[in-house]
């Protein structure tokens, strides 16, 4: 009889080899022929214990295909949890082109399947000429490796204990400045946590951080996650238990932040690395966590009958069980000026919570606000739907319409108004500048203007508010016949005149001053790192007081793009627009239309092909920019990209991030820049013209990049528009294009799946290459000079126009 091998499962191909390095690590190589199947499946090898796994290679369309670890549960476990590092590598030919992709993930019998979801283009696995096929084959290397793990629970739904002791963290603690583990997900109160362990590495020093994390879907629950919380995190010294290091931390959580809650809480610097790893935290390559956790047991109810609540109105209950233990827990833990706030509630898209303070003899059980250890708060809020108008504004338009017959019960017949200073205004005018204002009040009769109530006051310096005590003849207003009551609203009306007269010289504009305003990036933290970083909304270039010492409205902003984005707000009346490259501001022809008053568009720096010169020319504005301001700064870049592809720096600082040393992989194809021949392509932003522009555009196609001698090196700080995108992706796959390297892009910004941001071989960054600190100090300086001479209706330096007084300088012609 002939013997007959097992039939495969359909789509199983290939084969895998396994190394298995320790119990809990695994090298595998996955090999299998070229194949334009949708889905690809290994054969089976072992994960950990008595699990094993596949892989799933997935193509979606042409887009991209994706790769995945799949857990296939046995008898034996049916509701595993396990942390793994897994890296995939599919190999290319030239082993500096190989794509490495990297993930730390739990499986779980909900997420059995982890992995990377664009791991690779489908076309570079079916194509030989991308190097992923030699031999006929792909083959594709998984660095996997498992955390063994111990995870204990003890306590109620309320208060416990969490244990999460890990084995073998060696294994991890090289990658954890880049991932983080993550514990097995756990129910307390009505939220879903899990323990987080992280390494932070910065210039202030190398530490280890814990939280607590509620951001966990994988157990799902049937209602919104809301909870809180006082814990505290332990790091363990399992030689001396007077060494450990814990944090107290209280707050609430919430599974998504939608309600203001916190979603993670912790410290990033628990502890400091060294300390972590040579002083008993870390002993025999075991770690171990220790979670003491517990939670308001709560209950929070609307209280209101349902045909009593309004839009404007609202009653909550706040019930607080086991109070007692709660302030026996904190006085234990020695935790001081800790307040509880309750879940959010809404009222008119105005937010609110409740507060409590747990101290003090009130809560005492003899007190009696207690009740069997469970003590209620009830609060009833009431708003008054509002609307304030300035200027000659309709009587009928301007009021505090009063929703609720609540606040309207509430007072006793009588009303008085109040005119209350805010400010310092004398102060702020200056010694000796008259100050008096008549003012009056006024109950507006929204029936007949004419039976409206006025009173007159005068308000002087050392008057803080002025008020009618009540308005005589009013106590009826209650009455919906009245006229001063309608549709459940009040109105109240305010003229206010100064006399004499007074001049109020910083709370008005100065006779020809101008609204400038400037649209710049958002530094955010950035911003205080560095004085001389002025290229960003937090500076402004540097000018806000100088223009508003020179009696000039200066606002800046980064919203730029839209219909309703801030710019937009200040298109009808500004005078002076300045923008950035780094950040345009597109300036076009409906723009130029709606700005009645703009003259003058500066750009600070160089390059103004953000604004439509035809159109400014045909309004009669002037365009300008700080000519040359950026040339030593992008010079500099070009040289360094040169430098960097020349070299096959890249691919070298890769394998040292990687933990990995192979010179040959790099010396190989690294050269001296000496006696090699450099080319520049392009006439320079002077001299171009409508003929050329349309020219460069996509002027690298795949027919002009075939054209170059194969491997040759493309450095790309013009615009990105002058490149194919996919031509470039695929002389990059292909190895004709040996190096690519630039910051311009196209679009900008470059979204997410830009296939620039994946392709072999280049050294891309966002577009800074003229944004250096000495760059944006120059275009700043050159910009205030611009603005100067605005001002005082000088010429600016030739050299920086562009359009001059709706005519286009020559060089654009």
């Amino acid at each position: 009889m002939s013997s007959r091998s097992t039939p495969r499962p359909a789509g199983v191909c290939g084969e895998v080899k396994v190394d298995e390095l320790t119990d809990f690590s695994r090298l595998s190589r996955w090999s299998f022929e070229k194949n334009s199947s949708s889905e690809l499946r290994s054969p089976r090898f072992k994960f950990a214990g008595p699990l094993d796994c596949r892989l799933v290679l997935h193509s979606r369309g042409s887009n991209y295909s994706s790769l995945y670890l799949e857990v296939l549960y046995t008898d034996v476990v049916k509701k595993g949890s396990y942390l793994a590092f897994f890296s995939f590598t599919l190999e290319n030919s030239d082993n500096s082109k190989s794509l490495r992709r990297d993930c730390i993930s739990r499986f779980t019998a909900k997420k059995p399947s982890q992995g990377i979801s664009k791991f690779a283009r489908p076309f570079a696995l079916t194509n030989p000429d991308f190097g992923f096929i030699f031999d006929n084959s792909v083959k594709i290397i998984v660095d996997l490796r498992v955390l063994s793990e111990d995870w204990s629970i003890m306590g109620d739904n309320s208060c416990g204990k969490c244990s999460w002791t890990l084995k073998n963290i060696s294994l991890f603690t090289d990658m954890l400045s880049s991932y983080q583990l993550i514990s097995p997900a756990f129910e307390t109160g009505d939220c879903i946590f899990r323990i987080i362990v992280r390494r932070t590495k910065d210039d202030s020093g190398d530490c280890l951080g814990l939280f607590l994390d509620s951001t966990e879907t994988d157990i799902s629950k049937d209602f919104y996650s809301n909870c809180w919380i006082l814990f505290k995190l332990s790091v363990v010294n399992q030689t001396s238990a007077s060494q450990n290091v814990y944090l107290d931390f209280y707050g609430r959580f919430g599974g998504v932040n939608k309600s203001g809650d916190y979603t993670e809480m912790g410290q990033s610097k628990c502890i400091d690395w060294l300390k972590f790893i040579g002083s008993g935290f870390l002993v025999d390559d075991c770690a171990k966590f220790v979670l003491l956790i517990q939670v308001i047991e709560e209950r929070f109810s609307q209280s209101l009958p349902l045909h009593s609540r309004t839009e404007y109105s609202d009653q909550r209950l706040w019930e607080i069980k086991k109070f007692g233990s709660l302030k026996d827990t904190l006085k234990k833990r020695k935790v001081s000026g800790l307040s509880i706030k309750s879940m959010r509630f809404d009222i008119a898209e105005q937010a609110f919570r409740l507060v409590i303070y747990p101290r003090g003899n009130l809560f005492d059980p003899s007190s009696g606000y207690t009740s069997g250890d469970t003590i209620t708060l009830s609060a009833k809020v009431l708003l008054l739907k509002e609307t304030f108008l300035e200027g000659n504004a309709e009587v009928e338009k301007v009021g505090f319409p009063v929703d609720m017959d609540g606040v309207l019960r509430a007072l006793d017949g009588t009303i008085s108004a109040y005119l209350l200073r805010d400010l310092p205004v004398a102060e702020n005018l200056g010694d000796g500048v008259p100050f008096e204002f008549e003012c009056k009040l006024a109950l507006v009769n929204q029936n007949c203007f004419r039976r409206t109530m006025w009173k007159t006051f005068v308000f002087r310096e050392d008057t803080p508010k002025i008020h009618s005590e009540d308005f005589k003849g009013a106590s009826n207003w209650l009455n919906k016949e009245s006229g001063f009551l309608v549709g459940g609203s009040i109105a109240l009306l305010c003229q206010i005149r100064s006399c004499p007269p007074v001049d109020f010289p910083q709370l008005t504009a100065a006779p020809g001053s101008k609204k400038i305003v400037g649209v710049f990036y958002k530094a955010g933290e950035y911003a205080e790192m560095n004085p001389n970083f002025v290229d960003c909304v937090e500076r402004g270039l540097g000018l806000r007081d100088w223009l508003e010492s020179q009696g000039h409205q200066y606002i800046v902003t980064d919203d730029k793009d839209g219909p309703d984005c801030e710019l937009e707000k200040h298109i009808p009346d500004l005078h002076v627009l300045i923008t950035t490259p780094f950040h345009p501001a597109y300036v076009t022809e409906e723009r130029i239309k709606r700005a009645k008053n703009l003259r003058l568009l500066l750009t600070a720096g160089s390059v103004s092909d953000h604004i439509d010169l035809n159109a400014a020319a045909a309004a009669g504005l002037t365009v300008a920019e700080v000519t040359g301001s950026n040339v030593v700064s992008v010079a500099e870049d070009e040289v360094m990209r040169i430098l960097i592809l020349v070299r096959n720096f890249s691919p070298g600082y890769h394998q040292v991030t990687l933990g990995e040393w192979n010179v040959a992989a790099i010396a190989y194809n690294a050269y001296d820049l000496e006696a090699k021949t450099l080319g520049t392509v392009g006439v320079g932003w002077w001299a171009v013209t409508p003929k050329i522009e349309a020219f460069q555009l996509g002027m690298f196609d795949k027919e002009r990049i075939a054209k170059c001698k194969k491997g040759v090196l493309i450095v790309n700080n013009a615009s990105g528009a002058i490149m194919d995108t996919q031509a470039v992706v695929d002389g990059c796959s292909s190895g004709q294009i040996g190096g690519y390297s630039g910051d311009v892009w196209y679009p900008q910004p470059a979204p997410k799946d830009h296939p620039w941001r994946y392709m072999p071989n280049h050294t891309m960054t966002p577009h800074i290459s003229g944004a250096t600190i000495d760059a944006q100090l120059r275009y700043a300086a050159g910009t205030k000079d611009m603005l100067d001479r605005y001002f005082k209706g000088e010429e600016f330096p030739p050299q920086n126009y562009i359009v001059k007084e709706g005519e286009l300088a020559s060089q654009y012609r």
